[in-house]
């Protein structure tokens, strides 16, 4: 049986991976991801407030068919944007589109 151990990049202490779950240290409780993923952790709320704002000046297809009545021929005439892995469409955009 081959017993691996990990240096942790906190408290610098060998511990078995066994013990190991989640990415954290079972001794000081610190993740063994990298600085930059570790640096993000902190930003979780700035990125869901961001994505909320996103979503608030956004709209599905789904909704600009309830609320205008449109056709999918005439809501593929609006740019759409592709961010966080759904299309959305510019309130703004749609706002012009309907002028």
């Amino acid at each position: 049986m081959v017993i691996d151990f990990v240096k942790c990049p906190i408290c610098h202490e060998n511990i078995n991976t066994f013990y190991i779950s989640g990415g954290v240290c079972p001794a000081c409780k610190g993740y063994f991801s990298s600085t930059a993923v570790a640096n993000s952790r902190c930003s979780i709320k700035e990125l869901k407030e961001e994505r909320k704002e996103y979503r608030e000046e956004t709209m599905t297809k789904a909704q600009i068919k309830k609320m205008f009545d449109l056709s999918d021929d005439e809501i593929s005439k609006i740019p759409s944007s592709n961010k966080y892995g759904k299309v959305r469409y510019r309130k703004v955009d749609v706002v012009k589109f309907l002028k």
